[in-house]
């Protein structure tokens, strides 16, 4: 027979009380994956320039921010779509 001295009480009722907190959330510990269709509003982008920009009058030599042979696409239009995307909640 175990006995508990009125010290131990205190910490013998909180090991109770977590165990009983632990032991639902580990026999419900699975994984949980989805995907849903997800509405955000985008901006889309203007048609790419493909004349390379080789020297922007930038401040210090080197810098001349060389893109070539790739087209620049850094232009957003003002019209904002709600677009739907495909995610996947991990």
């Amino acid at each position: 027979m175990i006995t508990v001295t009125s010290r131990q009480k205190p910490l013998l009722i909180q090991v109770i009380v977590m165990a009983l907190a632990i032991i639902p959330a580990l026999a419900d510990s699975r994984a949980r994956v989805w995907e849903e269709p997800l509405v955000l509003p985008t901006y889309s982008v203007n048609a790419p320039d493909h004349n390379p920009r080789f020297y922007a009058g930038r401040a210090y030599q080197g810098a001349q921010g060389r893109v070539y042979p790739y087209a620049m696409i850094d232009d957003l239009t003002d019209d904002r779509v709600n677009k739907t995307y495909k995610a996947v909640y991990l």
